[in-house]
């Protein structure tokens, strides 16, 4: 006799209604992972929160397949993990443990106003921890849903999207000269690049640079078919070509220094020494070769460099005693991106140990972001201009230009989170490195024939490496459907060498 909560296993063609639990639950996160992008990045407004209902119903279907497997059956037996599903194991726990305290905290903080007089704006403070709360979450309906054959189609699925997309932006390019975003004709033109299913071109470069993180692991891993590998080098071409054609200076930048510092020392990891000494040479000879090649042909990408004022600056005054001061004084006055970063750390400054709170940069990004200022990084405060003790009125008023991002995630990390929020963040990042280091040595050592199972540890590392960089001075991470794509391919990664319930 079956418990009434559990179907009875009988034979090939029956399921427990835990596992119809779990499927339902996998079949969430694979439509939150491909459809996400398609809902212009998830970004804002109503576009987030489809995708994010679809990972709290991803977690409640978990949840109910947990519960019917192991709590609500009526034989000791049945309470054992299902067939197949991921077992607990050293490096999960550590993750998830290293994790707690950054977002616990960051609940925590939500409690406090921002600064004296400042209570937290709510819709914002949500959206900010929803950021956080939401990639942990995916993690969690994966290791407790998820088989080896569902993360090898989840990644799969994540690869294929990304190629899709980058079809697409291709062609929409060429066709629209990148002015339509999907079916929105956008009011950001930003002269014509590429954006796809972005709003911003800079994010659909991060978003081909982690799907090329994973055509670079599938082409670097040890023991990977020459197929395999013929087929990777392939989609990495048909990725960066829209990569390009958004000339995204940050992202085009982080993924050639990202590839000249992680092939050589992750990618060669595992690898015979004849790969370790031929492998970074032909690396190094190809990025020369192609920033040669940039830098000395009429292309729109050094075009954009060179339009740059900072570019200008350091160029005119490069091999002269004042380039450091120069180039100093021309990032944080003349970069857009400076001046945002100033703007932000000022903010932290009122508030540095605890920050000002999560999501509460632009609520209060005005109040910071005075027009004119000194040297010493001060508001210069005017006849009619107001009181900078109230820090409250820039001598021009910003009614018409608002900064929703810092331009800068670590930036806006320490802004919002303060040096504990910062502090915790770190332990948490270190922590998952580390484990994804150590994965990567058992992946390398593996006699699996699951390719894509066995790249993913070093597809993460470098995915780590590249965003790292990126988000020193752009805000890829405030876009959900990247910050989702990125947890699937690090606990993905950590799940990849997991035991399983497997007889």
């Amino acid at each position: 006799m079956t418990d009434e909560y559990e179907f009875e296993d009988q034979g090939p063609g029956r399921v427990s209604a835990a596992e119809v639990m779990h499927n339902i639950a996998f079949a969430c996160i694979v439509l939150n992972i491909v459809l996400s992008p398609w809902c212009f990045g998830s970004w804002e407004m109503w576009w987030f929160w489809p995708m994010a209902a679809l990972i709290f119903a991803g977690c409640l279907f978990s949840g109910l397949g947990v519960l019917l497997s192991n709590v609500f059956t009526s034989s000791p037996d049945q309470r054992q993990s299902l067939r197949g599903h991921f077992s607990m194991s050293g490096s999960v726990v550590a993750v998830f443990v290293s994790c707690l305290p950054f977002l616990m905290y960051a609940l925590l903080r939500r409690q406090f106003d921002s600064g004296d007089g400042r209570p937290i704006v709510a819709m914002d403070a949500e959206r900010s921890l929803l950021l956080f709360f939401t990639p942990a979450a995916i993690c969690i309906v994966m290791f407790l849903s998820f088989t080896r054959r569902k993360l090898r189609i989840l990644t799969g699925a994540f690869l294929v999207n990304a190629v899709v997309i980058a079809i697409y932006a291709t062609v929409n390019q060429f066709f629209h000269n990148g002015d339509y975003v999907l079916w929105i004709l956008s009011q950001w033109t930003y002269g014509g690049r590429a954006k796809a299913v972005f709003f911003c071109p800079n994010h659909l470069s991060a978003y081909m640079n982690l799907a090329i993180c994973l055509c670079v692991a599938l082409l670097c891993a040890p023991r990977i078919s020459r197929r395999t590998r013929i087929v990777a080098a392939a989609i990495a071409v048909v990725l960066f070509i829209p990569n390009f054609l958004t000339l995204s200076r940050g992202g085009l930048a982080s993924l050639t220094i990202g590839l000249l510092i992680g092939i050589p020392i992750l990618g060669m990891r595992g690898r015979g020494l004849r790969a370790k000494l031929i492998a970074p040479a032909a690396i190094i000879l190809a990025v020369a070769a192609s920033v040669i090649a940039i830098v000395k042909t009429n292309n729109p990408l050094m075009a954009r460099v060179k339009s740059h004022g900072l570019y200008n600056i350091a160029a005119e005054n490069f091999g002269t005693p004042e380039f450091k001061d120069r180039v100093v004084d021309g990032f944080w006055y003349s970069f857009d991106r400076g001046m945002y970063i100033q703007s932000a750390l000022r903010a932290w400054r009122s508030n540095p140990v605890w920050g000002i709170g999560p999501g509460q940069h632009s609520s209060r990004w005005a109040e910071f972001a005075a027009t004119d200022i000194d040297r010493d990084g001060n508001p210069v405060v005017r006849p009619g201009s107001g009181g900078y003790s109230s820090i409250k009125f820039p001598r021009l008023t910003n009614s018409e230009y608002h900064l929703y991002e810092v331009h800068s995630d670590w930036t806006q990390l320490i802004e919002e989170h303060g040096m504990v929020g910062l502090a915790l963040f770190l332990a948490g990042l270190l922590t998952v490195l580390v484990v994804l280091f150590k994965t990567q040595t058992h992946a390398n050592r593996s006699e699996s024939d699951r390719e894509l199972e066995r790249a993913l540890p070093l597809a993460a590392l470098l995915a780590c490496l590249i965003m790292t960089i990126h988000s020193l001075g752009d805000f890829s991470f405030q876009m959900p459907s990247i910050t989702w794509a990125f947890a699937v391919l690090v606990f993905g990664a950590i799940l990849s060498v997991v035991e399983t319930g497997e007889a």
